[in-house]
């Protein structure tokens, strides 16, 4: 089980505003309630702040393979922000700005998220995503997870009491919730073991080139373990 930051964990480890599964607030502090054992998901509704999204409003999904690439590696916190930069550097001011944006509210994010997970080192992936990535309701193979979509439509969830008679049946509509672009959301995974029921969750679907999706996720990573964790395979992405 992940070890959670002492003076967060004590402040709000132990809020109480019901027995429901998932935290949907509109400021910051509300991803805190995922330190609860009860709550699998805690959601941080906000929007893609202004020079991030006029910054990928310029891009089109269809020749985006050739303007972009994927990030995937162990970072320690410090790294975040100078890593993006260096990977995703713009080539006039306002790719600058937008590059600039996305590394300032990654480093916010992952220093937030080291916070609540015990880890100084975070595996970060960014996707550019032009296809479905998961089409099937699935539970993550990590103790707790962030993802937050910059572009595009975000990952679907269910609620703990849809029950499924196996991973290949998909759940109606109805009953499937969608983060919302730019809401930050972090989700127990199967390997936290005070979580007796790990999100289960998909990537939404892609109608077209031009629903392409910019996603941020991150990992928490033990201090032994991060030389290696860029060589772990996990087809399972938000």
């Amino acid at each position: 089980m992940v070890k959670h930051s002492h003076s967060i964990a004590q402040q709000y480890g132990r809020l109480d505003d019901g027995r429901e599964h998932a935290v949907v607030r509109s400021e910051r502090i509300g991803l805190t309630h995922i330190l609860r054992p009860e709550i699998n998901l805690a959601v941080w509704q906000r929007d893609v702040p202004a020079a991030i999204s006029t910054w990928l409003s310029r891009f089109d999904g269809e020749d985006l393979p050739t303007q972009s690439h994927d990030i995937d590696r162990p970072l320690r916190i410090e790294d975040v922000a100078a890593t993006l930069l260096s990977e995703l550097r713009g080539n006039d001011p306002a790719a600058e700005r937008g590059v600039a944006a996305l590394a300032h509210d990654a480093k916010e994010l992952a220093q937030f998220f080291a916070q609540l997970s015990g880890s100084s080192t975070v595996r970060l992936r960014l996707d550019w995503v032009t296809e479905q990535q998961c089409p099937r309701i699935h539970a993550d193979r990590v103790s707790m997870r962030l993802l937050c979509t910059y572009r595009g439509p975000g990952t679907e969830w269910i609620a703990n009491d849809v029950a499924l008679p196996s991973p290949d049946v998909q759940p109606p509509e109805s009953l499937l919730h969608r983060f919302g672009t730019g809401d930050v959301a972090i989700m127990k995974g199967l390997l936290d073991d005070g979580c007796a029921s790990p999100l289960r969750h998909r990537s939404p679907p892609l109608k077209c080139s031009a629903e392409w999706r910019l996603l941020l996720t991150l990992d928490p990573v033990s201090s032994q373990s991060a030389d290696s964790s860029a060589s772990i395979q996990d087809v399972r992405k938000g």
